[in-house]
């Protein structure tokens, strides 16, 4: 099989320390009665933190990322206590480096040593020829 050829890369390292998406969410009931989830206080001021730093980093709209992409994620952490979870990251890089995740067909998700003075998550994002 032949590796497949790149067509578009964007890398940056966002700071801050991501998290979970399945281990933060808070359980309520919506106006229908059906339960609900949210997003909890610490993954919503990641998402804002992360957004900020987008506003840099973003590919401008007619630029996104359309066909199949390869994601590879490295996450510092600021002790090993939190569980590898990506999730939360590939959900706030749609419209920003890719117009949707569904296009992501492979991933490498890497938990780093700890780095408590500078945790963060160096992001590659390589455009994929569809083939």
């Amino acid at each position: 099989m032949e590796p497949a050829e790149l067509l578009k890369v964007w890398k940056q390292t966002i700071l801050g320390q991501p998290y979970s998406m399945k281990n933060r969410r808070q359980l309520f009931v919506g106006k229908d009665g059906k339960p609900r989830t949210h997003k909890s206080k610490e993954a919503l001021a990641y998402a804002e933190t992360f957004n900020l730093q987008m506003q840099f980093y973003k590919l401008p709209r007619d630029e996104l990322i359309l066909g199949p992409v390869r994601v590879t994620i490295r996450i510092w952490y600021k002790s090993r206590k939190p569980d590898l979870d990506e999730a939360l990251i590939l959900d706030l890089l749609q419209g920003c480096v890719y117009k949707n995740d569904n296009k992501i067909v492979e991933k490498h998700i890497v938990k780093m040593p700890p780095d408590k003075a500078n945790p963060r998550a160096e992001i590659t994002v390589e455009e994929l020829r569809e083939d």
